[in-house]
């Protein structure tokens, strides 16, 4: 197979997910900064201007390099973190409480509170790989999942029990391991499961809050 020869390259920003990340693009490839953005829709970018004649195969060889990348920085933002199977306790580590479904309900709503841990079944949680989406967090009481309450705000939200659903996106979670435990982050909102306030309060309603990193939103899974 003859080998592309290949232009000089030069490293610019890629921004996911509100972060800013390096790939590599060919010089003179385009005259233009070229700026994308990935969710899990999929990958759109602003289009390339002044491409030279016969640069296909250049792009082609660019695209596969790109798309490998792509992948990379994906399962960097969102690892599959490897979990046995089974229900745990998911305690926050900065209140040393459990998440738990108010009472033992099995009713559909903003049910989800901390409260004192007693691994009670309201309690146990499963975490059930939705094909590579992510995770569903699913009740072992009442075989319901939590998700993201739909009609919060771009910045906060109420987390609430509903049936699980193939197509209910709002009940997605990825994994991050963090400081002694994990960030349990939604999926299509980017919002963590967060104790509000830091509360340490038995009964305080749990929410999805922006991002932060701090121990309100840490969580140790217990088998």
């Amino acid at each position: 197979m003859r080998r592309i020869a290949e232009t000089p390259r030069t490293t610019y920003p890629l921004e996911l997910h509100g972060h800013f990340w390096s790939f590599r693009r060919f010089e003179g490839f385009a005259s233009k900064r070229t700026r994308c953005a990935m969710n899990w829709s999929g990958v759109k970018c602003e289009p390339f201007a002044n491409i030279p004649a016969g640069s296909e195969p250049v792009m082609k060889r660019f695209f596969v390099e790109y798309v490998a990348l792509i992948l990379v920085l994906s399962s960097a933002i969102y690892p599959t973190q490897s979990l046995a199977a089974g229900p745990r306790a998911v305690q926050s580590l900065s209140s040393g409480k459990c998440v738990d479904l108010e009472r033992g309900t099995t009713s559909d709503g903003p049910v989800v509170i901390q409260f004192d841990c007693h691994s009670g079944p309201n309690q146990q949680w499963s975490f059930v790989q939705a094909g590579g989406a992510g995770y569903r967090i699913v009740s072992q009481l009442s075989n319901k999942c939590i998700g993201i309450d739909r009609t919060g705000s771009s910045s906060s939200a109420a987390i609430v029990q509903s049936t699980c659903g193939a197509g209910a996106s709002e009940q997605l979670w990825s994994l991050k391991s963090e400081g002694g435990g994990y960030v349990i982050k939604a999926i299509e909102s980017e919002l963590c499961l967060d104790v509000p306030g830091g509360s340490s309060v038995s009964g305080a309603r749990l929410i999805a809050w922006r991002c932060t990193g701090r121990e309100n939103q840490v969580w140790r899974l217990t088998p």
